[in-house]
């Protein structure tokens, strides 16, 4: 764990990060952490906004097994930000936005693009400039509704094929996106229903 953490900032997490966690998902925390107060000055934001919910993070990844927040499925965000809710309600803290912020900053940061992440940042992804649409304000690739990981895998080579070797525009690309993403999202769906 970095030391450069402030006292009341240690003091919020005392123990934490003693529990069993996978290495990944602490490595990330640490990062997240060192962000936070490298990046946000003020403290109280620091702590209300970042430090308390990171310190659950931590209790949910020992609780859950969570092995990398980049990975995390919707049930298990939903899991979160109700672990959340209960614990840090007064803080009114928008736990989907928080989760999101985790992802982005770690997705962005990363010295390589993550292709196995469930959330892929447009920004990252090496784009050329004249790829981009003027009118597109395309910012992520979400691959969270496809339940099935088998499915989400397939859509996420072929989306990495389409970002690494062909050279249409972001706009056509989401497109195809959205198509299949709808395709695979029914097809779970289907397979829900006939258990």
């Amino acid at each position: 764990m970095s030391e450069s953490y402030q006292k009341v900032d240690l003091e919020i997490l005392y123990g934490d990060f003693g529990k069993k966690v996978n290495e990944i998902v602490k490595l990330q925390i640490d990062w997240l952490l060192n962000h936070a107060i490298n990046t946000i000055k003020d403290e109280e934001e620091r702590q209300y906004r970042y430090l308390f919910p990171l310190k659950y993070l931590i209790c949910y990844a020992a609780n859950s097994g969570l092995q990398d927040i980049l990975k995390m499925d919707i049930a298990q965000e939903e899991e979160f930000v109700s672990l959340l809710r209960m614990q840090i309600a007064e803080f009114n803290i928008n736990s989907k936005s928080f989760i999101a912020s985790c992802r982005k900053t770690l997705f962005l940061e990363a010295k390589e693009i993550n292709w196995e992440a469930y959330v892929w940042y447009v920004e990252k992804l090496n784009i050329a400039p004249e790829r981009y649409s003027l009118s597109s304000t395309i910012e992520s690739f979400s691959f969270l509704d496809i339940r099935l990981e088998d499915n989400r895998k397939v859509l996420q080579e072929y989306m990495k094929y389409l970002f690494t070797v062909e050279k249409h525009m972001i706009y056509s690309m989401h497109k195809v996106y959205k198509q299949y993403s709808f395709l695979m999202t029914k097809q779970t769906k289907n397979c829900i229903e006939r258990k």
